[in-house]
């Protein structure tokens, strides 16, 4: 979508947040810990999606992807999914993590694989998504992040060149 813009959240945009994900009935509760990680999707100021990540050394966990009603099917989720893939790349993951009840066909069209609960990583079974905000009956999926991949559909070198300034803003707010 051509007026669709992606930006990091901060704190005035929790409230927000959490309402979208309310309406798409994910979990909220410990967003507040993660929120500079969030990636928001806005339309004309209004948010539209949102799609979170956790950093845990080497290890992430995707999570909270959460598209408007009316802006579903329009490809906001593949948009988010792309630029926090090229972000969490350019944060040093190796090992991309994310649970689901629902959304197993969608991460696989992005590569990723379902795995058993037993195979992730001590540091993505420390969180609280892992051990009491996702049910323990949720899809366990897994994507290793490429040493030198571009996520983006541009699929060029100003695609994570765009990343520089955002980059540089999260470096002076930590």
């Amino acid at each position: 979508m051509k007026d669709t813009t992606f930006i990091f959240a901060n704190e005035k945009d929790e409230g927000s947040i959490k309402n979208l994900l309310l309406e798409a009935s994910l979990p909220h509760q410990d967003i507040s810990t993660h929120l500079g990680h969030f990636l928001l999707a806005k339309s004309n100021d209004t948010l539209i999606g949102v799609v979170g990540l956790e950093v845990h050394a080497e290890f992430g966990l995707l999570r909270s992807l959460a598209v408007a009603t009316p802006y579903r099917g329009k490809g906001i989720g593949m948009l988010l999914c792309e630029r926090i893939l090229d972000y969490a790349h350019l944060q040093g993951i190796k090992e991309l993590y994310l649970f689901t009840m629902t959304a197993e066909h969608f991460f696989a069209k992005l590569g990723f694989i379902k795995i058993d609960r037993e195979n992730i990583p001590k540091e993505i079974q420390g969180t609280e998504e892992f051990q009491t905000l996702c049910p323990s009956t949720s899809i366990c999926m897994f994507k290793r992040i490429e040493k030198d991949a571009v996520y983006t559909k541009e699929k060029s070198v100003k695609a994570v060149d765009a990343w520089s300034p955002v980059m540089e803003r999260y470096r002076k707010q930590t």
